[in-house]
């Protein structure tokens, strides 16, 4: 059960990868107040905004612990 809501995922989202995510993040926001879009598309821009706010934000992005990738420069740190 410890593992399930284990939160020890490590910080693997670099400060050039969460500006480009932040900067995508708000354009989908963007493009989901347009007109044009359906309900089905803006929902879906939101929920992918959401995520790449979330992973840039907190630096932590599960599906690059899962692939193996870190993009933080460790010169930096």
């Amino acid at each position: 059960m410890d593992q399930l809501f284990n939160t020890s995922l490590e910080k693997n989202v670099g400060t050039a990868d969460k500006v480009i995510r932040a900067t995508v993040a708000s354009s989908m926001i963007g493009a989901a107040c347009s007109k044009k879009i359906s309900t089905t598309g803006k929902v879906i821009l939101a929920l992918g905004a959401a995520m790449l706010l979330a992973t840039s934000l907190t630096g932590k992005c599960p599906a690059y612990q899962a692939a193996g990738i870190d993009t933080r420069n460790y010169d930096d740190e």
